[in-house]
């Protein structure tokens, strides 16, 4: 029916109040009805009403009886509302109904995580992973439940095979290591056990890094140096880079980009091509490449599109603060066209001479900003997406009126 599509539509982006008003206008007895129940029960628990969604899951098993999906749902839905008995009721139940269906011993898995049940979810995922042997997040969680199960040696084998699939996975490394020393007796590493299961290294040792990378970026820009140069920190930079915790990446860019080292730049090189690390991150790390005059082709992934830019050298003097400033405009500018996946290159090193040439004697050159000389340059680029003074401006966050004002002077028709 046009109100299921449509319901169906508001749960896809969220809307759940919106998706519930329609379902409810579906009547009973009406073919839609059960569908719109299966529909409702979720809708009310991703709004946060799971006693409502509970309801609805008794009405839908009114309607057709118990199922592996209906007894694994009430089992988490019951341990959220903190009535562990039901919980426990309704999981040794799911535990007990025939399946040989991957997504339903996939259920099975969650719900047996869910309730720290590490036994049988090793049980579950060595069926998962006979199909799917190289889904990381499986063997991760697999990994997880063996150390819990107190197999170390088998944990480690199953990590290290995920780390080995997608070494970008940091929080992978801990584990590995941590399988080892468990194997070996280390006192230590028992303070993590039990294991949580969530993609991201124990709150103890998460903390622990957190306190590392505040005091890294308190430092100044010698000690950061330092501290990038030191072969046991990279873990923790490695860390932090790859997170998908934005601020924390943000954190370790920043560091990463004042140390100015080797390993700084490689791993910056390998965070361009993560499709999880933001735009404007990406920007940033090719604006200090170009600024570096790092001539490389620099490689980076934008909305799943492979690009590459290739700065171009810049000769200007040297120690001089407005050819420094020129410097900068142009890497603002290249790496502002690198976003929208053109390669400003030598057109930019053109235009930006011809300002410098042009504006170098101009008595408000120290008043001018890089931003606004930026919204200049690429005005008189004629590069896409710059068609008008109003675009650039906006897209350098400058006033109109004095990119305008600067462009006159620049082409000799005003020398205020």
């Amino acid at each position: 029916s046009y109100e299921l599509k449509k319901a169906k539509s508001y749960m896809s982006l969220g809307y759940y109040t919106k998706a519930i008003d329609l379902l409810e206008s579906i009547p009973k007895g009406c073919k839609q009805y059960l569908p719109s129940l299966e529909e409702k029960w979720l809708a009310y628990y991703l709004k946060g009403e799971t006693k409502k969604s509970v309801a609805i899951i008794k009405e839908v098993i009114d309607e057709k009886g118990e199922s592996l999906l209906t007894c694994c749902h009430l089992s988490g839905m019951y341990k959220t509302l903190n009535q562990e008995e039901k919980s426990l009721y309704y999981y040794e139940k799911a535990k007990q109904m025939p399946s040989t269906d991957a997504e339903d011993v996939y259920r099975l898995a969650y719900v047996a995580f869910e309730r720290e049940d590490g036994v049988f979810a090793c049980e579950c995922m060595e069926k998962i992973l006979k199909e799917r042997r190289y889904d990381v997040n499986m063997l991760y969680f697999y990994g997880l439940a063996l150390i819990n199960c107190g197999k170390y040696q088998k944990a480690e084998k199953i990590l290290k095979r995920a780390y080995r699939i997608n070494p970008q996975e940091s929080s992978l490394g801990f584990y590995v290591n941590l399988a080892e020393n468990l194997e070996k007796g280390d006192k230590e590493s028992k303070k993590y056990l039990p294991l949580k299961y969530f993609l991201e290294v124990p709150e103890i040792e998460f903390k622990k890094r957190i306190e590392a990378i505040d005091v890294l970026c308190k430092n100044n820009r010698k000690k950061i140096k330092a501290f990038v140069k030191k072969e046991e920190n990279h873990y923790l930079l490695e860390w932090g880079l790859f997170s998908k915790n934005d601020n924390l990446v943000e954190t370790i860019t920043y560091a990463l980009l004042q140390s100015e080292t080797e390993i700084g730049d490689e791993l910056l090189s390998r965070a361009l091509i993560n499709n999880d690390i933001q735009d404007g991150i990406k920007r940033a790390v090719i604006y200090n490449f170009c600024y570096r005059q790092k001539l490389k082709k620099i490689h980076f992934v934008l909305s799943n599109h492979y690009c590459f830019v290739k700065p171009k050298k810049f000769n200007l003097p040297k120690d001089d603060e407005v050819a420094d400033l020129f410097l900068a405009t142009y890497s603002l500018c290249f790496s502002t066209l690198a976003m929208f996946k053109i390669d400003g290159g030598s057109k930019l090193v053109e235009v930006v001479k011809d300002i410098y040439n042009k504006l170098n004697a101009c008595t408000e050159i120290e008043k001018i900003t890089r931003e606004e000389l930026s919204a200049v340059v690429c005005y008189e680029s004629k590069l896409a997406p710059f068609n008008d003074l109003l675009s650039v401006s906006l897209c350098f966050d400058c006033e109109k009126e004095r990119v305008e004002k600067i462009y006159r002077i620049y082409k000799g028709e005003n020398n205020d």
